[in-house]
């Protein structure tokens, strides 16, 4: 280690997180790929990788909190490897049309990073793709603020939530693909 890289170091500490993508190869985080599928009031929702991995949670923290490049892009490949297995397995004979919508943060948590961690990773899972443009981000909008999910207890985190979003007009012969970072409820 280069005496300067010491001294930045010592001075700008590198996050336990931020070390755990750093250290890692790109495709370390394939060995935690494990898709489940669960139904919320008939609603298909399917998980890809289990936040209690740390690997994993350091990714999601990377690239929700700290705007990581390269958990950002890590999580959006994962997301396109899913993606294209979908349609490779749909019947030859079907057309399948799919948009990708983000969960929108609320405004006070954009003011505050800037950005939405959701919408990048599903960016970079469509340029992954070789998907011309962007996801349909403005297709679901947040109707309120709301707080934090990350420790309230389930039953207020459905009343936190309840009625927290509107969608503009949908294509009825689209599939729209709900994308969040993390799934607790």
């Amino acid at each position: 280690m280069s005496f300067l890289s010491w001294i930045s170091t010592l001075l700008f500490p590198t996050r336990p997180t931020e070390e755990l993508v750093r250290i890692n190869e790109a495709d370390a985080l394939h060995a935690y790929v494990a898709p489940m599928l669960f139904l919320h009031e008939e609603l298909p929702i399917t998980t890809l990788l289990p936040y209690r991995e740390p690997l994993v949670a350091a990714h999601i923290i990377e690239s929700k909190y700290h705007r990581n490049p390269r958990a950002t892009f890590i999580l959006g490949h994962i997301l396109a490897e899913y993606l294209s297995e979908i349609v490779a397995d749909e019947d030859a004979y079907t057309v399948r049309s799919f948009a990708l919508v983000p969960v929108p943060l609320s405004s006070i948590r954009f003011s505050e990073r800037g950005y939405n961690q959701t919408e990048e990773i599903t960016n970079a899972a469509l340029a992954e793709l070789g998907i011309e443009g962007h996801s349909h981000a403005r297709l679901l909008r947040r109707t309120r603020d709301t707080k934090s999910q990350t420790r309230l207890p389930r039953a207020e985190r459905l009343r936190n939530m309840h009625s927290a979003f509107e969608a503009d007009s949908v294509d009825p012969d689209m599939h729209y693909i709900l994308v969040d970072d993390v799934v607790t409820t």
